[in-house]
């Protein structure tokens, strides 16, 4: 079911409405001049974003307060990166690029340069071997790290020094790991996605033997032992947990790819969570809800944004033989309903992750032949021009918001 399309009067600014919102009193701004691409970027507001063909890779930042884009400071960070942007327990921000094929956590500033590079690989093991998904701040200060080709998941102390291991084996399936993903810290607790692939590493198109599910660990008490906290309405989770903008801190949304592939398929989902472990996690929207090309899709989510009760935005993809379409939907977090089906369309996975800035929406567009992030208005989801070209396909992005 699809709501009626109407156009709503343009967002107020909430201090909460992006969901890696960075608030820096303190930050200097880039010495370059503004860049002609960045004129659509609302007041204030820069980002930070990571960008890969997948056979090498960039980092782009704009500043906050001047709009200067610095490109091109990605040559410690290989070819499939994820992005974080965490706060310690004392509110210092901290960037982290998640470098999946080497094996490496890499912190860098504001303008994407390098503050240090932490490796997560066993001792004596190939680089290839740990495949880190996602990273997360305890409140004592430790880095904990998912490892999805290992059993293990990875503590590190502040300054990058082993604190040791989480064994997850007897949570796994049969094949003996758990694919670990996603990585949230609530309190002193941890929530971790587990997707329970089979054939697990090595497979060309795993699919789940079972179900996947979301495990806790005590960061604060030694041994770390993981517990079985629910089971996912939809498997395999993806490689970040996010908050939205509204609604009480023990909540994470995480989006679920399902088994697409798999006979029949089974389309994934985007689902909310109650850390508090008061209610079962909650289907928000349901892949067979999305519907491109007039037909039903075995869709899933690649990213999403949530601003209030009524209103959120989703990156909807389909695998469809070779066509593969996407598109930003809006949607209802209340009603989980589909709002608007259509905003801005592409083909082959192009489009990969979505945030809103303001009264705007930030699209990255993977499109290989014409790279960019995708400006629209929230309000109608009419394109904003220009676009801000990319040197590579944008992967992910971290808003940054100044003070000043």
């Amino acid at each position: 079911m699809t709501e009626p399309r109407r156009r709503r009067p343009p967002l107020a600014f909430s201090p909460l409405a992006a969901l890696a919102a960075l608030v820096c009193a303190g930050c200097s701004p880039l010495s370059n001049p503004a860049d002609p691409d960045t004129a659509s970027m609302p007041k204030g507001v820069g980002l930070l974003v990571v960008e890969s063909d997948f056979t090498s890779s960039y980092v782009q930042a704009i500043d906050s307060d001047t709009h200067a884009i610095v490109g091109d400071k990605g040559k410690f960070i290989d070819r499939d990166p994820e992005l974080r942007r965490l706060v310690d327990a004392a509110g210092t921000e901290h960037i982290f690029i998640v470098n999946r094929a080497t094996g490496t956590l890499a912190e860098v500033d504001r303008a994407g340069t390098r503050v240090r590079t932490i490796s997560v690989v066993d001792d004596g093991a190939d680089p290839s071997s740990a495949d880190p998904y996602d990273v997360a701040i305890a409140p004592d200060g430790k880095l904990w790290v998912t490892r999805y080709f290992q059993s293990t998941l990875l503590v590190l102390d502040a300054d990058g020094t082993r604190a040791g291991t989480v064994d997850l084996s007897k949570l796994a399936d049969a094949d003996g790991r758990p694919e670990m993903s996603a990585i949230a810290i609530v309190g002193n607790v941890a929530y971790v996605a587990l997707q329970r692939l089979s054939p697990g590493l090595g497979g060309s198109d795993p699919a789940p033997t079972d179900y996947s599910s979301i495990v806790t660990i005590d960061t604060q008490t030694t041994p770390w032992i993981p517990k079985f906290f629910q089971k996912l309405p939809v498997p395999t989770p993806r490689e970040r947990f996010r908050r939205a903008a509204y609604g009480p801190a023990t909540e994470l949304w995480i989006s679920c790819l399902g088994a697409p592939r798999s006979v029949p398929p089974s389309p994934g989902a985007l689902v909310k969570i109650d850390t508090t472990g008061l209610a079962d996690p909650q289907v928000i929207l349901d892949g067979t809800q999305l519907m491109l090309n007039g037909k039903a899709t075995r869709g899933f989510i690649n990213g999403y944004d949530v601003y209030d009760s009524e209103r959120g935005w989703a990156v909807v993809a389909s695998i469809e033989d070779t066509a593969n379409p996407t598109s930003v939907v809006e949607f209802n977090p209340t009603t989980r309903q589909i709002v608007t089906n259509i905003w801005y369309a592409r083909g082959t996975f192009d489009l990969w992750d979505v945030a809103l800035a303001d009264d705007r929406l930030l699209v990255l567009d993977r499109n290989h032949l014409d790279p960019a992030i995708v400006v629209l208005d929230a309000s109608d989801g009419s394109l904003i021009e220009p676009r801000i070209t990319t040197t590579l396909p944008p992967v992910e992005l971290v808003l940054l918001r100044s003070q000043n």
